[in-house]
């Protein structure tokens, strides 16, 4: 999604429409974290490890991503926020 922001930011610029800098900059990347980082993590949360199973086994696991070292450091960080919360068990 930063992408496309830088995208729409430079487009601003070159069109001299500076005032839209400060959604580019400021706004659409708190609504993108928000929709694609806050949100699907509070809802793992708050359904538990059923919810997490559940995406498991629709997601394909034999990809090159979960193949990838790099993929265990950033799932844990969300499991370690997961504990602290209460879900219905």
């Amino acid at each position: 999604m930063n992408l496309v922001w830088q995208h729409m930011g430079w487009k601003a610029v070159e069109q001299g429409e500076y005032k839209k800098l400060y959604a580019v900059d400021w706004y659409l990347p708190w609504v993108s974290h928000f929709l694609f980082s806050f949100l699907p993590t509070l809802i793992l949360c708050r359904y538990g490890a059923d919810a997490v199973t559940a995406l498991k086994d629709a997601l394909p696991m034999d990809g090159l991503p979960m193949k990838n070292p790099l993929y265990s450091r950033f799932s844990p960080p969300m499991c370690r926020y997961c504990d602290s919360l209460e879900t219905n068990r």
